[in-house]
C-alpha cells in the first residue's frame, strides 16, 4: 500500500482508496473573507468563479481551480507551504471535514 503522509500536529494519513474531500472554489468564493486564509485538508475544484482575494492551502489544485485562483489574485499554497508559513495556524478557516 502506498501511503502518503503528511503531519500537522499529528498524524494526518491518506492511503490510496480513500477519497479526498473535494471542495469548488464557489464554495470557498461563498464563505471565505477577503484576505482570510483557507485550508483545504484535501482537492479544490474549479467549478463556479472566485471573487475574494484569500489564501487557499490545499493537498492538491485541479488545474482550472488554480487558474482561476491566480487569476483572481489570490495565493495558492500547499499545506507544507503553509504550515512553514504559519506553523500556528492563526487566522485560518478549514473548509471541508
Amino acid at each position: 500500500m502506498n501511503e502518503k503522509t503528511l503531519t500537522l500536529k499529528g498524524d494526518l494519513t491518506l492511503s490510496d482508496n480513500q477519497s479526498l474531500e473535494e471542495i469548488n472554489i464557489s464554495k470557498i468564493d461563498k464563505y471565505a473573507k477577503d484576505k482570510e486564509t483557507i485550508v483545504v485538508p484535501g482537492a479544490v475544484l474549479g467549478n463556479g468563479n472566485i471573487t475574494k482575494k484569500v489564501k487557499v492551502a490545499a493537498l492538491r489544485f485541479s488545474q482550472s481551480a488554480k487558474e482561476k485562483l491566480l487569476n483572481a489574485g489570490c495565493e495558492v499554497l500547499t499545506l507544507e507551504e503553509l504550515l512553514v508559513e504559519n506553523p500556528e495556524g492563526k487566522n485560518t478557516r478549514i473548509m471541508g471535514w
